[in-house]
């Protein structure tokens, strides 16, 4: 976790960029903690990231199973409904006219 704090120190594109990776980098066989790490980026790019790219590569990671765990998996599509809240234009939102 404390290099995702520091992310938080980062400009915002560069902290989106480098939470992106972390979250891409899967494994054949990975450790728990490798999974831990792509989960708590997942996370911070639900809360830093509003780009279409990062929108789609969470929705990737929330449908992936080969690679993926349930908690990166989980936490991608959590994030995934983050962003896409951020990614709607206003007039789109809940209610908004079409």
């Amino acid at each position: 976790q404390p290099l995702f704090a520091t992310l938080a120190v980062l400009p915002p594109a560069r902290a989106e960029a480098v939470a992106l990776e972390v979250l891409q980098e899967s494994r054949l066989v990975s450790l728990p903690s490798h999974e831990e790490t792509r989960e708590l980026a997942a996370d911070v790019l639900g809360e830093l990231a509003s780009s279409e790219e990062v929108l789609d590569a969470l929705d990737t990671e929330a449908r992936r199973f080969w690679r993926t765990s349930e908690r990166v998996r989980s936490a991608a599509a959590r994030a995934r409904d983050e962003v896409a809240k951020k990614s709607v234009p206003p007039g789109r939102r809940e209610g908004g006219a079409s």
